[in-house]
């Protein structure tokens, strides 16, 4: 559900967000760089940033990708973990939910469970565990 981003185009993104990658001989796949780079944000205030920078709504201008549906779709997940995406002005943000206790909302960390592709949002199953979830989107396209 959003637009193809080649290996390039995706340590270009990283490295928007203060990564220092580089792209050459030896880059894994797209699908195992954006997890490891999600993976290190995980926990950290970055990892807001990585979505909110995946979720620009410029990314789907001219596209026949729609930014509305990967908000709801990722929301269905996050929600979970006690967090939103909602709109702010021309972009969105991830919010805590109103109704999670700011000591939570304070410590917590998404945790293993399952896989979105932001590409086109297929959820893969990684482990059947009650009310926690990893969220590892993948920002390489279809």
């Amino acid at each position: 559900m959003a637009p193809y981003r080649t290996g390039l185009k995706l340590v270009e993104f990283f490295n928007q967000l203060g990564w220092h990658e580089t792209y050459g001989q030896g880059f894994p796949s797209r699908h195992i760089f954006a997890e490891s780079k999600i993976r290190e944000a995980n926990g950290t205030p970055k990892l807001d940033k990585v979505i909110q920078a995946a979720i620009d709504p410029r990314n789907f201008l001219g596209t026949a990708f729609s930014v509305d549906e990967a908000i709801n779709y990722l929301n269905q997940f996050l929600n979970y973990d006690g967090y939103e995406i909602v709109k702010s002005g021309l972009f969105y943000k991830v919010q805590a939910l109103a109704s999670v206790e700011s000591t939570v909302r304070k410590s917590h960390k998404y945790v293993p469970r399952q896989e979105l592709a932001i590409d086109d949002l297929k959820i893969r199953d990684c482990a059947q565990r009650s009310q926690v979830h990893l969220l590892t989107i993948r920002f390489i396209g279809v």
